[in-house]
């Protein structure tokens, strides 16, 4: 049996869920690299090159600001915190009263 067979295999005795749950990390995974290779790709053929001369521009003519002033939001406070403590929630998801009324303002 191949290696590919048995991983294929392995795959399909994993419970529903845990399948589900690997195949959009695996996926998310090789998104991430894909774009990666991507932007690297432009940046190396110059492609962003326009982008960085903005950025100059808009900063010499003073259209651009500082961040250090600004008082971070709330979950920026504590977002270091997330899957840190023990037994607490892995990510700010978890907490379903913090998604409460998640976009319904934008719906009316």
């Amino acid at each position: 049996m191949t290696a590919l067979k048995k991983l294929q295999k392995r795959l399909e005795e994993l419970p529903e869920t845990e399948r589900e749950a690997m195949a959009v990390h695996l996926l998310s995974e090789w998104e991430a690299q894909q774009w990666d290779k991507q932007i690297a790709a432009d940046a190396e053929a110059g492609r962003l090159d326009h982008l960085t001369e903005q950025a100059k521009e808009d900063h010499r003519a003073s259209r651009t600001y500082s961040l250090s002033g600004f008082e971070p939001v709330p979950y920026e406070r504590i977002a270091h915190l997330a899957g840190v403590l023990k037994g607490g929630p892995h990510d700010l998801a978890s907490n379903k009263r913090y998604l409460e009324g998640l976009g319904e303002r934008s719906m009316r």
